[in-house]
């Protein structure tokens, strides 16, 4: 049985349910929510599972952190629940190491999103020039017209760098916590996510700085990149231990070269499945049952 564990919202875990029963894939889901709490009892170190008292002969796990719920209800204790929820399947995962686990030597790792930087450089991957500061009087004596600003760890949108200035108290010479400030680079972004050894890329069709500003934003399939792009890529989501991954790039506005914005290990991929007629969420079932 495949076990897809995740958020009670999140469209990402419901559509892969949907797709599994349509292909008559055993599929049970672990869905929690306000008004979805399942009873766990997780024996350790045996890893039984057994939720609301159906004990659970799982052979293949699917689990998503749940950013949905906390979206809803911004309260600590509501993404306190979501972690502890990922924890315990994590867990899960780790006493059970015959289990096939999407992303298993990435789960529970936190990636850090300057290190993933230098390591896609390492690999030959272009990344965008860029500054990790809190130094306010610094970037507002130097140039800002071609620069943006956006957060260490995600969460908000990607700024103009003299949009973000404008938003920080002139009196301070240094902000509350540090940012990345890169070059601006050219649309439109291109998404590619990777499915195991499957690429599937999309143009994100927008003139907003970042596509998350406009969430109906469309998006069409477009070639893959190079090869000189794709093997890097791929050595990349090895290194951070990852099969699904989605990877977002832009170019260099003169040369046109793609640049690697960022690879997002726990990607959102419901519009992309839908532009592509259901094939992300297909191979990534043929990963688990495979």
């Amino acid at each position: 049985m495949l076990l897809i564990a995740g958020g009670a919202r999140d469209p990402h875990v419901r559509r892969a349910l949907r797709r599994a029963e349509a292909r008559g894939i055993p599929a049970r889901g672990l869905l929690v929510g306000p008004e979805d709490h399942p009873r766990l009892r997780l024996s350790v170190p045996e890893g039984r599972l057994v939720v609301d008292d159906e004990p659970l002969d799982v052979g293949a796990l699917w689990v998503r952190h749940d950013v949905f719920a906390a979206l809803a209800d911004p309260r600590a204790a509501v993404a306190q629940r979501a972690l502890d929820w990922y924890e315990a399947l994590v867990g899960y995962a780790a006493l059970n190491p015959r289990l096939r686990a999407l992303n298993r030597d990435g789960l529970g790792r936190r990636v850090n999103k300057i290190a993933a930087l230098g390591l896609a450089a390492s690999l030959g991957l272009r990344v965008p020039r860029t500054l990790v500061t809190s130094d306010l009087a610094a970037l507002r004596a130097g140039p800002v017209a071609d620069a943006v600003a956006k957060p260490l760890r995600g969460g908000a949108l990607c700024l103009p760098l003299a949009e973000a200035l404008a938003e920080q108290d002139p009196r301070r010479a240094a902000a509350p916590s540090p940012a990345f400030v890169q070059e601006r680079l050219a649309g439109p972004e291109l998404r590619v996510t990777l499915v195991g050894e499957r690429v599937f890329s999309f143009a994100i069709e927008t003139e907003a700085l970042d596509h998350r500003a406009e969430p109906d934003a469309p998006a069409r399939r477009v070639a893959d990149p190079p090869p000189a792009v794709l093997g890097p890529l791929f050595a990349l989501a090895r290194a951070l231990g990852v099969e699904l991954s989605a990877a977002d790039f832009k170019r260099d506005p003169e040369s046109g070269e793609l640049v690697l914005l960022e690879l997002n290990t726990q990607p959102m991929f419901t519009a992309y499945d839908t532009a592509c007629g259901g094939a992300i969420v297909d191979a990534i079932l043929d990963l688990l049952a495979r």
